[in-house]
């Protein structure tokens, strides 16, 4: 995660596996659990539930 578009583009640019993603959330720093914790509590729940999906690769 970043907290400008330009850092979460360059990350993206450089993603190789297809369940991988960047999210941009403005006017975080590094402290995200501090900042938006509900949101990163969601954004975590979210993927782990996707690990249970048939098919679906964990690396």
């Amino acid at each position: 995660m970043y907290s400008t578009r330009a850092a979460a583009d360059w990350e993206r640019a450089g993603l190789t596996h297809p369940y991988s993603r960047v999210e941009a959330w403005q006017g975080c720093g590094h402290y995200l659990h501090e900042d938006r914790g509900d949101a990163l509590v969601a954004l975590v729940e979210e993927w782990t539930a996707g690990l249970d999906e048939p098919g679906r690769p964990l690396a």
